[in-house]
Order: structure tokens, then sequence, then C-alpha cells
């Protein structure tokens, strides 16, 4: 893998309490939120250091450092030469299939081997997402540097890939250009300059699996970005109070920690995220806060909405924004008693985002 986009620090949302309440009238509000500091700056977080995934197996069990592909499937001549010439059009595109939100009840398994396709240029492997050893699989040799298969099998969580698509641009029009995705449940077929900036996620059984879809094109790779992942989950029946947890990346891979947050409507009415933020080793890097909404069209069963703020340093300097979207389902959500310092182990939620660091 080329040199990684080097960052100082490593977003990851910090210690939290399991929250109460089980309807949404207005005393089980203020029960809920009586768990929660809404109303600090940071949520009340402190500039401490944690143990390495805030010292919880189910964080570092389900949002592992993602493992190092191979270098033999980006060992191609014409892939080499691309990524070294200058009128060469990037692009990063992950996606992700499967139970989004995390299911324990899922016994089955859904096949999703398939392939990623480009007519023209090369694809470059960046990370396998969440794959089963012994059981998912990158298939090698690849065929051609145009041409990417995978075996992936998903029941309570997801699978999923991340790419770099390079397209030399004296041979290329984004109109015609096309980029095939293909699985078993679910295929499509994008236009080049569809991925210019592209943020989806699909339905596509009622079993409840979905694939989401993320692609933008790439300007520039001297100021660090990349992806953010996890759970967003609510607390029993609540839509408006909750937790969230997973992991930071770079744009080319690098695992930058994890996440550990809450989320909540302080005493101004105002739906608000705040976490901490830790590098591997659990050394503290700094806090996040923003705000949080609801789509357009949510029903009380599963919720869907937006995130959209900032990360500090430990200086308190805004270093940059993060937004994304989010999905919460109330069956196996966060107890409705007790308090603890550890996530739930059933609870279904799902969180995906680009952060940005500021550029001088």
């Amino acid at each position: 893998m080329k040199k990684a986009i080097i960052i100082t620090l490593a977003l990851t949302l910090a210690g939290l309490f399991i929250l109460t309440g089980c309807s949404d009238n207005s005393a089980s509000n203020d029960a809920e939120s009586s768990f929660l500091n809404m109303d600090d700056f940071f949520g009340g977080y402190s500039p401490t250091d944690e143990a390495p995934a805030f010292g919880d197996e189910e964080i570092s069990r389900n949002f592992p450092e993602p493992e190092v592909v191979s270098s033999e499937l980006n060992r191609f001549n014409d892939l080499d030469s691309i990524q070294g010439e200058p009128d060469v059009s990037v692009y990063s595109m992950r996606i992700l299939w499967g139970m989004l939100e995390y299911d324990p009840t899922i016994t089955s398994l859904t096949d999703w081997s398939g392939s990623l396709t480009v007519d023209t240029g090369c694809i470059r492997v960046i990370n396998k997402v969440l794959f089963e050893p012994l059981q998912d699989y990158l298939v090698r040799p690849r065929i051609s540097c145009r041409f990417l298969e995978w075996v992936s099998f998903t029941s309570v969580h997801y699978d999923g890939i991340q790419v770099f698509l390079y397209f030399r641009n004296s041979v290329t029009d984004p109109a015609t250009t096309q980029v095939v995705f293909e699985t078993g449940p679910f295929s499509r077929t994008f236009a080049l300059s569809e991925l210019d900036s592209l943020s989806e996620t699909v339905d596509v059984d009622n079993l409840g699996n979905k694939v989401f879809i993320e692609a933008e094109k790439l300007w520039r790779l001297d100021c660090p970005e990349g992806y953010l992942e996890g759970r967003w989950i609510r607390s029993g029946y609540q839509r408006i109070y909750g937790q969230f947890y997973g992991r930071f990346l770079s744009l080319d891979g690098l695992f930058l920690g994890h996440v550990k947050g809450h989320w909540g409507v302080n005493s101004e009415g105002e739906k608000l995220f705040f976490g901490k933020w830790i590098n591997h080793l659990g050394r503290f890097q700094g806090f996040l806060r923003g705000n949080w909404g609801f789509d357009a069209s949510v029903d009380e069963i599963e919720s869907a909405g937006w995130f959209d703020g900032n990360y500090f340093s430990a200086s308190l300097r805004n270093l940059g924004t993060l937004n994304g979207n989010w999905v919460s389902h109330h069956r196996g959500s966060m107890p409705t008693s007790g308090a603890t310092d550890k996530v739930p182990k059933q609870a279904r939620g799902f969180f995906h985002g680009i952060w940005k660091q500021y550029c001088n």
C-alpha cells in the first residue's frame, strides 16, 4: 500500500452511561437526560487516556483494526504506471453490504459473492471491511486491474470493500465510463460522473439487508480525510437519546482508532452529539461535537437521520469537520435501566460518514 495519509489525531469518542426511559413523553425524557451531560461544550468528557478500544470487547470485536490486504492484489504494471501519471482522476469508493444496523436474531447466511469492474482505468484495493477469516476473501490472483472479485457471506453484521479508482483523463468520458458492482442480492451500474459525490443506502430484502455506497472524486490528498463508521443506538424506545461508538479510518485505509459518545437534546432543545477520541493505544486525542437530526420521513420503529459537526484537539482547537448519516431501531436497543460504561451487546443501529481536516 502506498504511503498512508498521516494524521496526528485519531477520532474516538469516549465513555458514556447506559440510558434509561421507555416512552417518548416528557417525564421519561427528563429521566433519560439525567444520565447524560448535554449542556457542557464537550458533553462532560475528560481529556484523559483510556484502555485501547475503551477497554470494551464489544467495540474491539465489532470494529477492529482492518486487515492489511496482500500486495499481490495490487501488483499490476498498469496500476503502478497510472498512479504516477499527472493527468489522472482518482475516486475513492466504499461499499458495505449486509445487516448494516446489526441484528443478532439473524441465523441465515446471505451470499454476497460478486465483483467490481471498470471499463477503463484501474482498481486499487485499499481495505476489506469486516471480512470473516476462513469465510470471506478477495479472489486471487486478480485477472486484471480493472476487475476485483470476492467471496462474502453475511448474517448478523456486514462486509464491504474500500477501493481507489484511477482513470486517465485523455481517454475517459465521465458520462459514459462505467463502474459496475455485481452481487446476487443487488447489482448496480454507475456512470463515473455519479461518483463525484455519492452517499446512499439501498434496502435489498425483507430480512433487513442493505447496501451502503459512498464515493467521491479526490481533488487533493495533502489534507487528511477519511471515513467513520459504527453503531448509532437508541435508548429503549426513546428517539431522542442514545449512544454511538465505532472506528475512524484515513482515506487510504489507515486505522485511526475508536470512537464512543452520546447524543440527545440539551436544555435549550438543541439536538447535539458529543464524544471523545483516543488512538489505538488508548491515548487521548481530543473531542468532537455537533448537531444531529431526523430525515424528513421517519417512523417510531426505525428512525434515520444525519449528523454534522467538528472535531477538536486536546487544546480545544477546531481541526476539521465530520458529517454523515445514521439509522437506528428500537428492537435490540440499549437497556432501559442501570448504568454502565460498557456498550450494549445486542443493540441495533448504524452510522457512516466522512471527516475532513482543515487545510492551512
